[in-house]
């Protein structure tokens, strides 16, 4: 099974009470159309209220654990037993990979979902 399968078939029984933070991405407007389309085909496949977000959120998941489990990028990223208890990068950064200080400006129009 895949890293997006595995995210997908999660979505059905979806973990409660993680902490989150706000993430503003720029999104095409026909993307954003799409999601809105496999939103609505997944509430009405499981029954259950399936958001924008939430697919956004699997899919940033999924992203983010296939870059962790890559031969190269892995051995410059936190492994995610350690990212619960250390969101911070290593110090050690040779691939200049650090995580940058929030921007509180924006480069363009932002859609909401």
């Amino acid at each position: 099974m895949s890293i997006t399968e595995d995210k997908i078939l999660r979505r059905l029984e979806p973990v409660k009470g993680k902490p989150e933070r706000r993430f503003t991405v720029l999104i095409s407007a026909s993307r954003v159309e799409q999601i809105k389309q496999i939103a609505k085909v997944m509430s009405s496949i499981t029954g259950q209220r399936i958001t924008q977000t939430m697919l956004l959120g699997d899919a940033v998941d999924a992203y983010i654990d296939a870059c962790l489990t890559d031969p190269e990028l892995g051995k410059y990223l936190t492994p995610p037993e350690q990212e619960a208890d250390s969101p911070q990068w290593p110090a050690n950064d040779p691939a200049g990979l650090a995580m940058e200080q929030e921007d509180s400006g924006s480069n363009g129009p932002v859609i909401t979902l």
